[in-house]
């Protein structure tokens, strides 16, 4: 056995031990952590004279933007651009109204075959919907579905084409034969133009009825559009509306 003598002294010298290493370790930190007199007296200084540099920094800051609020940069100043002139169909030479004629009427024309051409395919598709839905191709004779189904849709898009047809020479007839009149008239615009191109188209249309009949048309659609517009072709006047301002 070891004595008490030999157990007290060693749990006593481990203890001197002990209390030396934490006295080092508190004289170590206290000597990193504390400064000198002479380093906080420094340390304060340094402090101080930065405060002061950012206070500066921060007036002169200030003095900048008030001199940018009040002295702001001139805008540029543009000089005038002369406007473009304006040619119409009056300043063109003789040629040049009969290029610009001709161009409008094939351009006007092409454009409003193809706007009646879609809306009469359009329609003729509508029109057409019931009796793809609905009406049988030979009744009373039965077919495979199929067969059955093609043969409506060749039937509609047969109609539809004609529709679409029938629609697109309509608006081209109308709508070339009006630039026509007006490039004719020297580009007058008034009720006549609207007259005499209608009387043109109704001669277009019945133009397979010879010469009786294209003058019957022509009488037929002019005179129908001259009583629409008030008769000897005159403008009708539209009602002047005057804003005021409301007295409450």
């Amino acid at each position: 056995m070891i004595p008490r003598p030999m157990i007290r002294l060693t749990i006593f010298l481990l203890f001197i031990c002990a209390h030396t290493v934490s006295s080092s370790r508190v004289l170590y930190y206290n000597h990193l952590q504390l400064p000198t007199q002479r380093q906080a007296s420094a340390y304060r200084s340094r402090r101080s004279h930065l405060s002061r540099n950012s206070a500066a920094g921060v007036l002169v800051a200030r003095k900048q933007k008030k001199t940018l609020k009040t002295d702001p940069e001139p805008e540029p100043v543009l000089e005038d651009v002369p406007e473009a002139p304006v040619i119409t169909f009056d300043d063109l030479t003789p040629v040049g109204k009969v290029v610009a004629g001709i161009t409008q009427i094939a351009v006007t024309t092409l454009l409003e075959f193809v706007s009646g051409f879609v809306t009469g395919l359009v329609v003729g598709t509508v029109v057409g919907t019931p009796g793809l839905l609905f009406r049988p191709l030979e009744p009373g004779v039965p077919k495979l579905f199929m067969t059955e189904m093609k043969g409506r849709l060749g039937r509609m898009n047969s109609r539809s084409l004609t529709w679409a047809k029938s629609w697109g020479g309509i608006s081209a007839a109308f709508g070339g034969f009006k630039v026509g009149v007006r490039v004719l008239r020297n580009g007058k615009e008034d009720d006549w133009n609207q007259i005499l191109s209608s009387a043109a188209a109704g001669a277009f249309f019945a133009r397979a009825e010879g010469p009786q009949g294209m003058l019957k048309g022509a009488l037929l659609y002019g005179g129908a559009i001259y009583l629409l517009s008030g008769g000897m072709g005159g403008k009708t006047e539209l009602q002047q509306y005057t804003e005021e301002p409301v007295t409450f």
